[in-house]
């Protein structure tokens, strides 16, 4: 990808390029979709895709997630020659709830930074996870070296892909830990960016609860509120940071995952009856509020 910019010191125009390795995701008989770390195309100009050492061809920024630094490029059929195409086969997306320590990998794109470089390793950790907008993302650890320029993906020795490198949620104290996103959180969010279908924000963090913390709010079920985002649906509508959310509509919300599965299946526009409990004055009070659901953020 080429982006320009202007030297602050010089005032001259400058023109930077980043390289990067994707992941050919589908292919709809039209254009070919491959995803990609988001801050390798953030804003730039131009992004050309090189398939082979003689060929590349212009790509366009489809969709993509900030929150998860992933985006989905397109690539128009009539500009890959047949020969090329008929090489080009989308990836097979594998299970990533199944995975277990010890398991042998391979790390495949820009593992150790190079592009095209190869990496074998093992899972070594697994169960780690960052909380992001609406979401819980689950992570594991392969035992593969890492610096701040790698991505990439991790397959299993049946070659489908397990997990996708990333930089942006890693533990920031473990700063050589190569750590991956769990493809199977993630399938639904790569085909609505493929497919470029709205996907629907709330606009808070939040965190599970054990039954120690549950218990003291005097509550069965609920995740807590750790922070509303500016500008959000939540905000708007009175949400706070420590609020328990413990029912959505009829469901009661037991977990990050089934608040995010709530969010996902809905439309931006829909309005959500929430159930809450705020503590005031160290006493937890019931309260119903109405968030009308926003469009995330993308293309």
């Amino acid at each position: 990808s080429i982006s320009s910019g202007v030297d602050m010191l010089m005032n001259n125009e400058y023109e930077a390029d980043k390289i990067s390795s994707g992941l050919v995701v589908a292919n709809n008989g039209e254009e070919l979709f491959i995803l990609v770390s988001y801050d390798r195309v953030q804003d730039a100009k131009t992004i050309q895709v090189e398939l082979t050492d003689s060929i590349s061809v212009k790509a366009k920024l489809q969709d993509y997630d900030s929150d998860l630094n992933l985006a989905i490029l397109s690539v128009s059929l009539k500009n890959i020659p047949d020969l090329v195409l008929e090489s080009i086969k989308p990836a097979n997306l594998g299970d990533s709830y199944s995975l277990t320590v010890g398991t042998p990998i391979l790390a495949l794109g820009s593992p150790n930074g190079y592009v095209d470089s190869v990496e074998f390793g093992m899972i070594n950790g697994k169960g780690s996870v960052k909380y992001i907008t609406d979401n819980k993302i689950e992570l594991f650890n392969t035992d593969i070296w890492d610096n701040d320029n790698s991505d990439g993906v991790i397959v299993n020795l049946r070659g489908e892909v397990i997990g996708i490198i990333t930089q942006k949620l890693k533990d920031e104290y473990n700063g050589n830990v190569n750590t991956a996103i769990g493809i199977s959180q993630i399938k639904d969010i790569i085909e609505s960016m493929v497919n470029k279908r709205d996907r629907s924000y709330f606009g808070i963090k939040g965190a599970d609860m054990n039954e120690a913390a549950l218990t003291q709010a005097g509550v069965e079920n609920g995740i807590c509120v750790i922070e509303v985002e500016s500008d959000s649906p939540a905000l708007a509508a009175g949400l706070q940071n420590g609020d328990i959310i413990t029912q959505i509509n009829d469901t009661k919300i037991l977990s990050v995952k089934t608040f995010y599965s709530i969010v996902s299946s809905s439309a931006p526009k829909d309005i959500m009856k929430v159930t809450i409990m705020r503590n005031e004055n160290d006493t937890f009070n019931q309260m119903e509020l109405e968030v009308t659901l926003g469009k995330k953020g993308g293309k």
